[in-house]
C-alpha cells in the first residue's frame, strides 16, 4: 500500500510538472501572438496615416539648392526648368510655387522651394522629365555658380525619417539602393536588384537583419 501511495504521488507530481510546463509554453505562445498582433496593428495604423499624408502631398515637389535673392521670380525659375526639361514654351503646367521658410528668407540662404501642381499627372510628368536628366543647375537661372539643383518628392515626417535611416544604412553598406516613389520609401538589399517598400522602422530593420 505504501509503494502504491508513493507511485501515485510520483505520478501526480509528474502530471503537475507536465501541466505546469504546458501552461508555461501556452503563456509564451500567447505572449508571442499578442506581440505579433500588436506589431501588425501598429504597422496598419502607420500605413493608414502614411497613406493619408501621401495623398495630401501627391501634387507636390520640393526644390533644394537655390539661394534666395530679393529680386527672385520663382515662376520664372519654373518656366526655365520646364524649357530645359523639354517642354514647349506654350505648355507650362499651372503651379503654385513658394519658399518654405518660417520667417522672411534672408539673401543667400537656400530654403526649400515648394511646387504644388494643379494636376497630379502634370506633377508626375514634370518629375519624370527631371529624373531622366537630373541636369538642372544654378547657372541656368542666372547665378554665377554652376552648382546642381535638386528636385525631390515632398515626403512627410515619417517617410523623411525612414529615408534618412535608409541612406545611412546605404552608406554603411547594408543597402545598395534607396529611392522614393509616390511618397513611399523603397530599398534594395545587398545582392538583390528587387526594390522593397518600407513604411516603418521595424520593416526596415527586418530587411537589413534577415
Amino acid at each position: 500500500l505504501e509503494r502504491m501511495s508513493e507511485s501515485l504521488s510520483a505520478q501526480i507530481e509528474k502530471l503537475k510538472s507536465d501541466i505546469s510546463a504546458d501552461m508555461k509554453l501556452l503563456r509564451e505562445e500567447n505572449n508571442t501572438t499578442i506581440r505579433n498582433l500588436t506589431k501588425s496593428i501598429e504597422e496598419v495604423k502607420t500605413e493608414a496615416v502614411l497613406s493619408v499624408d501621401q495623398n495630401s502631398r501627391m501634387n507636390d515637389l520640393i526644390v533644394s539648392g537655390v539661394p534666395f535673392t530679393p529680386e527672385e521670380n520663382l515662376h520664372r525659375y519654373f518656366s526655365t526648368w520646364c524649357r530645359l526639361l523639354g517642354y514647349p514654351e506654350d505648355v507650362i503646367p499651372l503651379v503654385d510655387i513658394r519658399r518654405l521658410s518660417k520667417g522672411a528668407p534672408k539673401a543667400g540662404t537656400a530654403s526649400l522651394i515648394l511646387i504644388q501642381f494643379a494636376i497630379t499627372i502634370q506633377r508626375n510628368d514634370f518629375f519624370a522629365h527631371y529624373l531622366k536628366s537630373r541636369n538642372l543647375s544654378l547657372s541656368q537661372i542666372g547665378f554665377s555658380v554652376n552648382k546642381r539643383i535638386y528636385i525631390n518628392e515632398n515626403l512627410g515626417p515619417t517617410s523623411r525619417g525612414l529615408r534618412s535611416k535608409a541612406l545611412a544604412m546605404k552608406r554603411n553598406g547594408q543597402l545598395t539602393g534607396v529611392f522614393t516613389k509616390d511618397g513611399t520609401v523603397y530599398v534594395k538589399e545587398a545582392g538583390s536588384d528587387r526594390a522593397v517598400a518600407v513604411r516603418t522602422e521595424n520593416q526596415l530593420g527586418d530587411i537589413v537583419h534577415r
